[in-house]
């Protein structure tokens, strides 16, 4: 099984080391669970296998990854960062790829925002906004307008969001 969480500190005691981080996204951490281990304790949602692994494909920039070796699936992918001196490969995201990423970038931020934000009627139009995002880039730019969270995509755009999310402080 696969979960999302949002990260906590990786010396937590209640870390089960059978629970397995595989990745992380944003404020979030994919964990593979083995059976048997207990995480009720943990505000989670489950993603499937493809979902999870698929946190190795959210740096996409034009449906592309760069790679420090060549892959013929997303097991063998090992990501570099772009201002690399050695050779790089790319790896170009498949239709079902970008599906899964979109699943994980709409589960991270429907979690976020139903954790952090208290005026319900602001969550229930973000939410919507969320849930209508249908592409990578999609998602990219409810981050940027709604969660301040940008990226290649958005850098140098201006925010026009539709309305103003109040996030609470966060110490």
């Amino acid at each position: 099984m696969y979960i999302i969480h949002e990260t906590l500190a990786g010396n937590d005691p209640r870390l089960d080391p059978r629970a397995k981080a595989i990745g992380s996204y944003w404020h979030f951490t994919i964990r593979e669970v083995q059976d048997g281990v207990y995480i009720d304790w943990i505000p989670h949602e489950k993603l499937s296998a493809e979902v999870a692994k698929s946190v190795k494909l959210t740096g996409a920039y034009k449906d592309v990854i760069s790679l420090s070796r060549p892959a013929n699936n997303i097991d063998e992918i090992q990501q570099v960062s772009g201002d690399v001196e050695w050779q790089k490969y790319v790896y170009k995201l498949t239709k079902q790829d970008k599906k899964n990423v979109v699943v994980l970038m709409k589960t991270a931020m429907n979690m976020y925002a139903k954790t952090h934000l208290e005026d319900q009627e602001t969550l229930h139009k973000l939410i919507e906004v969320v849930n209508s995002a249908s592409t990578i880039e999609g998602c990219e730019y409810v981050l940027y307008h709604y969660f301040n969270v940008g990226s290649a995509t958005t850098n140098g755009k201006p925010k026009e969001p539709k309305f103003i999310v109040k996030w609470p402080e966060i110490l």
